[in-house]
């Protein structure tokens, strides 16, 4: 049976299915160029389908980003484990002058995820309360499938 998903659901699952590592992304695109050196970005582009300013976007991440970065990125277990620093998060910190000043920025990026993360896990924890009181209050049952 088919269960029918809410947009909410929806939205989550496809934005969840298309994103990628960038970091390991940009791997791929490097290892391409390397293994093909006579090509250039615009021809890598073409090849993925792409624009010539997004393999030069991608590249620049691994080549500009601090190590600690990068390994922070780079999933030790699952290859396919989703990241939630999308490229286009990332690319500010390519611009920056220093290292440190990219690792700096890095934390509060991570600290701030984290933030969200526990204060969602909190919420949705609390309006569970919530709802369980009313309905128990009520002697409310719900409908069992």
């Amino acid at each position: 049976m088919n269960k029918i998903l809410t947009q909410r659901e929806r939205r989550s699952h496809f934005n969840q299915a298309k994103r990628k590592n960038p970091i390991l992304e940009a791997n791929k695109y490097l290892e391409y160029l390397e293994t093909h050196p006579a090509l250039t970005y615009q021809d890598v582009a073409k090849k993925l389908g792409i624009s010539k300013a997004r393999v030069s976007q991608m590249i620049a991440l691994v080549k500009k980003l601090p190590q600690e970065i990068i390994d922070y990125l780079t999933p030790k277990d699952d290859p396919e484990d989703p990241c939630h620093f999308t490229e286009r998060k990332l690319r500010p910190l390519t611009l920056m002058e220093s290292d440190e000043a990219k690792i700096e920025r890095f934390r509060e990026m991570k600290d701030g995820l984290l933030k969200r993360r526990n204060t969602g896990k909190l919420v949705s924890t609390t309006r569970h309360k919530v709802f369980t009181f009313l309905v128990g209050a009520r002697g409310f049952e719900p409908p069992t499938p």
